[in-house]
């Protein structure tokens, strides 16, 4: 237990490294640390650690402490593209927005589905593709 929880550390370590010189993609512009450092890519870095470190812990409510770490990744990446507009370029920005969109609308779907009898198996594709085509366009036309 103790290495696993070593091997954590040194992920979330290796992590904030790897966002401090590599967060911004563009390698051949003249200042590679064009965006500043900021304490809520750390964050996210965090909970995407504690989610795969819990993924296979199966105590009481694991389920419900893994949707809300999910729904909290993805909150957070909305406040920070909205916020600290993460790229420059207009065509990688929009992508990383729509990117953002499916992702969210997946996991609502997904909690929908685990947590309440409301949803069918076979529904969630169907609704996924409806409510992701739907939020995607209104998010490209708001956007431009």
């Amino acid at each position: 237990m103790i290495i696993s929880y070593l091997g954590l550390i040194f992920a979330v370590f290796s992590g904030i490294i790897i966002i401090i010189f590599f967060r911004n993609y563009e390698f051949n512009e003249s200042n590679l640390l064009k965006r500043r450092y900021r304490f809520l890519i750390v964050f996210q870095l965090i909970l995407r650690s504690f989610q795969v470190f819990l993924y296979y812990q199966n105590f009481e409510n694991s389920v419900y402490v893994k949707h809300i770490l999910v729904h909290l990744i993805g909150i957070t990446s909305f406040f920070d593209y909205f916020k600290y507009w993460p790229f420059t370029n207009n065509s990688i920005s929009i992508f990383y927005l729509c990117y953002l969109i499916s992702f969210q609308n997946l996991m609502i779907l997904t909690s929908i589905w685990i947590f309440s009898d409301s949803l069918n198996e076979n529904d969630i594709f169907n609704l996924f593709l409806f409510f992701n085509t739907v939020s995607v366009g209104l998010a490209l036309i708001f956007r431009t």
